[in-house]
């Protein structure tokens, strides 16, 4: 009789990428808080509403039962777009209020069920392609003023770190996320293209991430600025001085390790 002998198999487990493991654990929380950022994309929208239509207030949803309000289904669909895409919310709302502007109809703003189409998302795309050139435009202007460029470059990212201190203020102040910290990382990972580079070049773990993203305009201009921080020493005392003091100054918890 053959005596069989067992095969023994060695298992090696699989070795993710530091950068995929952090995507896909801060994805996985992405759904922990999509009530809080549906809620915040509607009094987004609600300020927009005000401002085009002149009105004294808006409320795009219920203030009682917001989840059971008719355009929720609407906002979530956007949210859940935004969030494949990796876009930004509150640019995707303003850019749908910038295409409105192209309409010969009674609306004088988009109402929440016509801002996933196939056209509102194309729109989008073109409307972040415009914002790209101009920016680099605004760019090469300034270094037109080489006399001025290196006082005015301190100020642009002492605004920039500011800018984002008050946007992460406002995120964390309307969320009931326990963990403010891991809130806090999780709304870098997805709204980072709201943020200012001179701040994000103080979360040590987004520049893993911004280097395994794939390329796009944005990308690279992100990594140009992280290419200009790093040879700059006084860019680099500047963000070093300045983003202790305005986290300190609105609360903003520190950042989590990855």
């Amino acid at each position: 009789m053959v005596q069989r002998v067992p095969i023994k198999i060695t298992r090696i487990p699989v070795q993710l990428p530091f950068d995929i493991k952090m995507a896909l654990r801060l994805k996985d929380a992405q759904y922990e808080t999509r009530d809080d950022e549906i809620m915040e994309m509607s009094l987004h929208y609600d300020m927009l509403v005000i401002e085009v239509g002149n009105k004294g207030g808006h409320n795009s949803l219920s203030i009682k039962d917001p989840k059971r309000h008719r355009n929720w289904k609407h906002f979530e669909r956007v949210w859940e777009i935004c969030r494949m895409k990796g876009w930004s919310t509150r640019l995707y709302i303003e850019s749908q209020f910038h295409r409105a502007k192209e309409w010969n109809s009674v609306f004088s703003y988009p109402q929440p069920s016509m801002m996933y189409s196939v056209d509102a998302m194309r729109h989008f795309l073109s409307y972040l392609g415009d914002l790209h050139k101009k920016h680099k435009y605004d760019t090469r202007g300034e270094k037109k003023k080489r006399g001025r460029e290196t006082v005015s470059l301190k100020q642009i990212a002492i605004d920039g770190i500011v800018a984002a201190g008050e946007i992460l203020d406002m995120y964390i102040k309307n969320t009931n996320f326990e963990d403010k910290r891991q809130y806090k990382a999780l709304k870098i990972y997805q709204s980072w293209q709201e943020l200012s580079p001179f701040y994000l070049w103080s979360v040590p773990w987004f520049h893993n991430v911004l280097d395994g993203m794939e390329d796009g305009a944005k990308v690279q201009e992100y990594k140009d600025e992280f290419i200009r921080i790093k040879s700059s020493p006084s860019l680099l005392n500047t963000i070093k001085e300045t983003v202790p003091k305005i986290e300190q100054h609105f609360g903003i918890p520190g950042n989590i390790e990855l």
